[in-house]
C-alpha cells in the first residue's frame, strides 16, 4: 500500500476556507511594500495586527506559502521571511510538533522556502529551531537568487 504524498504547504492554504481573505490580505501588504520601498513611509502598514499576532501560526505559514508562489518580489519575500515566518518561531509556547514536521517536510521538498527560512533573524530562537533552520539554510541567503516554484 502507497502512501498518500503529503500536501505541499501552498496546497493546505488553497483548501482554506478564508484563501479569498488570505489572498487580499497578502495584495494590501505587497502594496504597503511597494509604498514602502518608493520612500512613501507616512503610509501606515496594513497588517500590524496580523504580522505582530502570533496566536495562529496556522494562518501565518498559510500566508507565507500563498506569498511564496503568487508573489517573485524578492524585497516582499525578505519581508514575509523576516515577519509572518518568523513570527511562527517566536510562539510563547512551543512550536506544536506537527506543524513543525510539515515546516520541515516544506524545507526538504522547496528550495525556495529555503530560501525564505534564510531571511529569519534566528538569534532568540530556541536553540533546537534554530538548529533546524540552520540545518536548512547553510550556504543560502537572501542575496541568493529566487529559487524556482516547486509545483508538485
Amino acid at each position: 500500500m502507497s502512501e498518500t504524498p503529503q500536501l505541499t504547504e501552498y496546497e493546505r492554504a488553497k483548501l482554506r476556507k478564508d484563501l479569498a481573505n488570505l489572498r487580499r490580505v497578502i495584495a494590501e501588504h505587497v502594496d504597503w511594500n511597494r509604498a514602502h520601498d518608493a520612500g512613501l513611509d507616512s503610509i501606515s502598514h496594513p497588517l500590524d495586527p496580523i504580522i505582530t499576532e502570533r496566536a495562529d501560526p496556522e494562518r501565518n505559514l498559510a500566508l507565507v506559502a500563498i506569498a511564496m508562489n503568487e508573489q517573485e518580489d524578492t524585497s516582499y519575500l525578505g519581508l514575509v521571511s523576516a515577519g509572518l515566518l518568523e513570527d511562527i518561531f517566536f510562539m510563547e509556547n512551543d512550536v506544536p510538533i506537527p506543524l513543525l514536521k510539515r515546516i520541515e517536510a516544506e524545507a526538504r521538498r522547496n528550495p525556495r522556502f529555503c530560501w525564505m527560512l534564510s531571511g529569519m533573524y534566528t538569534t532568540s530562537f530556541k536553540p533546537e529551531f534554530r538548529a533546524m533552520v540552520e540545518s536548512f539554510t547553510r550556504g543560502i541567503s537572501l542575496d541568493d537568487p529566487l529559487p524556482p516554484l516547486i509545483t508538485q
